[in-house]
């Protein structure tokens, strides 16, 4: 997994390796810098091939292996016209070292600089004065007239503000930020776009559009939530030489998921296994209305491995659940008036459960106050892993004491608005907190918090954090977290722990989501599209 910190915590880690290992600033800053440099070759080898023709014996094929030496970084970047804004601070320095870097290779660049030369300290001061050595042209104290980017320019480097901005850009910052967005060609930005909160993701004011974004050390949570995710464009790690022990001993609380950490938490299944031992899964959802809700939490169920798996619906709908489902199987309930299950199925229901391995519950179940009442009741008696989902999380939040006596191994899945009612909350207040939110409530309550959004993350009773990074805008369609129920169920259903589950699950179901919007299209796919493919993801990895 990858760490994503606060700015706060990436200066703290910047200091530690500066001040407490002694590693230089300045090793970190020519470090970083050759990080962007590398970035920009790519780009502009991308737009434009290369600047001078290839030797004899080279071809375009093989272009992109060639710019590990200095000749054809020299190619790539001859004559190229390159302008980088700088700012007065370490993002600025970064950008004067680029801009030596770009020089070196026969790229005309200019330099604008928000200040003055004489303003900058430390080892932005020493990276102006090596420039001005060298004879880059630098546009000081930079006003207006000096941030149009012409037609001749062939890149723009974007090195006003770090991650340490908080509120909005304003005056000549504000000013450059919008040329540079009207800029005629392709835009990096330096560690996260200018105008975006590094802790945040929030863009207050006018905000760098980057087509890349290399940053430093590590990801920042601006550029993992919106609409500091949307603003950086490609996203790239540069790897300044933090020893990994000192990023360790800070204990980051966000994770990014991987693909690897997938494969070690999906189960393994023997030659021998018996379909019994794959998981018996027992979902309670539906009522009048909402009859395709629980037969997709099923259909979900058998298709992320489950072995057996039962669907207690209400009495009236069974019969279209028997045409719809063939692998699972129903169980009619006795219901209400409104056409949800009644206080009169809770009895049946706790004797079945007795049979399952892992329960669903939830989705379209209604909310008739019988049927809210007979879900808190089975709630409140789970000995079992459960998912607790929809109807289920309104339930709880008209009780709120109910949050307390949750089952010992439980995942709840709302959404912002789900949560925000939990909490008694505005939306904006759970969207703007989410990962400290979900974290305090996953600690107080001792349960999974999966918190569905762009993009869902997953918060631990341990005190971690875990962020999916799959899943696309065609998933913001009815019945898509009926879906997702169902795949949580099913591997709770096989043994993982709530937290592996929802790990792998959320992780499992974007990815599902994000073959069904490249075949379908964001605004073509359905709930059904992203179901069918949950078991090719799964084949991709191994089951």
């Amino acid at each position: 997994m990858l760490p994503i910190f606060t700015s706060e915590e990436m200066a703290k880690l910047d200091r530690a390796v500066i001040e407490g290992l002694g590693i230089p600033g300045m090793v970190l800053m020519e470090t970083a810098a050759r990080g962007v440099f590398r970035t920009a070759l790519e780009i502009l080898q991308s737009e434009y091939g290369t600047a001078v023709p290839l030797p004899l014996g080279l071809s375009q094929d093989n272009e992109n292996n060639l710019v590990d030496i200095d000749l054809p970084a020299r190619m790539i970047a001859e004559g190229r016209v390159i302008k980088i804004f700088c700012g007065s601070g370490n993002n600025g320095g970064d950008g004067m070292a680029v801009a030596r870097m770009l020089d070196s290779v026969g790229a005309q660049v200019d330099v604008v600089l928000m200040c003055r030369g004489e303003e900058l300290k430390g080892d932005a001061r020493a990276n102006y004065e090596l420039a001005v050595k060298l004879g880059i042209t630098i546009f000081e104290k930079a006003q207006a007239e000096d941030f149009f980017v012409s037609d001749e320019y062939d890149l723009v480097i974007d090195a006003l503000l770090g991650t340490g901005m908080k509120g909005a850009a304003r005056g000549l910052i504000a000013e450059a930020i919008e040329e540079i967005n009207n800029a005629p060609c392709p835009v990096v930005s330096i560690d996260i776009p200018s105008g975006v909160e590094g802790s945040t993701g929030k863009a207050e004011g006018s905000a760098v559009e980057a087509q890349a974004t290399p940053t430093m050390a590590g990801l920042k949570r601006g550029l993992v939530f919106s609409p500091g995710r949307e603003l950086a464009g490609d996203v790239s790690i540069v790897d300044i030489g933090t020893p990994r022990q000192v990023v360790e001993e800070f204990s980051p609380r966000l994770w990014r998921i991987e693909p690897d950490d997938i494969i070690e938490r999906l189960p393994f299944r023997e030659e021998d296994t018996h379909k019994g031992e794959c998981g018996r899964v027992f979902i309670i959802a539906g009522s009048t209305g909402l009859t395709g809700a629980a037969c997709m939490a099923a259909e979900a169920s058998v298709k992320s491995g489950a072995g057996l798996v039962v669907l207690g619906i209400p009495k009236s709908l069974n019969p279209v659940v028997e045409v719809k489902l063939t692998e699972a199987m129903s169980i009619p309930l006795p219901e209400t008036q409104a056409g949800g299950i009644s206080l009169e199925a809770v009895p049946l229901i706790m004797g079945r459960l007795k049979w399952a391995t892992a329960c669903g519950i939830g989705p379209g179940a209604s909310r008739d106050e019988e049927t809210l009442e007979a879900v808190r009741r089975i709630i409140a008696d789970l000995r079992l892993p459960a998912v607790i989902d929809a109807d289920a999380l309104f339930a709880l939040a008209d009780k709120p004491e109910s949050l307390n006596k949750l089952p010992e191994k439980s995942i709840l899945t709302p959404h912002i608005g789900e949560f925000a009612r939990l909490l008694s909350k505005s939306p904006d207040e759970v969207k703007e907190k989410r990962v400290e939110l979900a974290l305090e409530k996953a600690v107080e309550w001792e349960t999974v918090i999966l918190l569905k959004g762009s993009p869902t993350l997953a918060a631990s009773p341990d005190g971690q954090v875990y962020l999916n990074p799959t899943g696309n805008a065609g998933m913001a369609a009815g019945g898509v977290g009926d879906v997702l129920t169902g795949v949580l169920a099913g591997l709770l259903g096989a043994g993982l722990e709530p937290i592996d589950a929802a790990i792998a699950g959320m992780y499992l179901h974007g990815l599902a989501g994000d073959t069904a919007a490249a075949e379908k299209g964001i605004f073509g796919m359905s709930a059904t599209d992203l179901l069918d493919k949950i078991p090719e993801t799964l084949k991709d990895f191994g089951c």
